[in-house]
């Protein structure tokens, strides 16, 4: 079990079992981005922030996109008997008798 060392405490020879006692300051996330061994990554593709953007956006497409034509053929199926009924009643020349 680790024993760390108080760093704010009164006492000299203070110890605590648990960090979140010894430590209570702000805690700062940032991302970092860091290239060890790609080195022509950086000249050849944008900032990894454009990146996502760029990519989330073709995704949005691609979701648009697919859905579209799932949607067109399902429809173009229910609509089938409707479009044959059409073709033939258009071949036959119908004289309503308007005058």
């Amino acid at each position: 079990m680790n024993v760390l060392k108080c760093q704010n405490c009164k006492k000299k020879s203070g110890r605590y079992r648990n960090a979140s006692k010894m430590w209570r300051g702000k805690i700062s996330v940032s991302a970092t981005f860091t290239v060890l061994w790609v080195s022509w990554l950086p000249e050849y593709f944008p900032s990894p922030d454009t990146l996502a953007f760029i990519l989330m956006a073709v995704n949005s497409l691609l979701v648009i996109i697919i859905l579209t034509a799932r949607f067109a053929k399902n429809l173009r199926t229910q609509l089938t008997p409707l479009f044959e009924a059409t073709a033939e009643v258009s071949y036959y020349k119908f004289d309503y008798g308007t005058t």
